[in-house]
């Protein structure tokens, strides 16, 4: 009578182990997918910011509204929408090194960089 007793109990243990180990998988899985969903949303992220700085090509002080995509923090420009050396400004024809912050640097460095 005791023997069956006991292995009963083992069977509800056993069951009720494995059954939190699923638990915890589940939800670990269930985190994963969340995050891996939210870093890319982040990534698709676009956001349209402008700068004034020294154009080495035209060497005049231009301003650029620059299309940016990525996490913030780590957010990169990916093409330029609109620049004031152009006429009409969002007619750009150049070959758009302004997308690289280094090109950015070259030149006078114009004393109102503010915007």
């Amino acid at each position: 009578m005791g023997w069956t007793t006991e292995f009963v109990e083992w069977d509800v243990e056993a069951v009720w182990v494995e059954g939190t180990q699923k638990a915890m998988a589940w939800s670990l899985l269930g985190w994963g997918v969340m995050v891996a969903t939210l870093l890319l949303l982040a990534m698709l992220a676009v956001r349209i910011r402008r700068r004034r700085f020294w154009c080495a090509e035209v060497r005049r002080e231009v301003e650029v509204q620059f299309e940016e995509r990525g996490v913030p923090g780590f957010r990169k420009a990916v093409s330029v929408l609109m620049c004031s050396a152009f006429d009409p400004r969002s007619g750009v024809s150049c070959d758009r090194r302004c997308v690289d912050p280094d090109h950015r640097l070259e030149g006078p460095i114009a004393t109102t960089s503010h915007l």
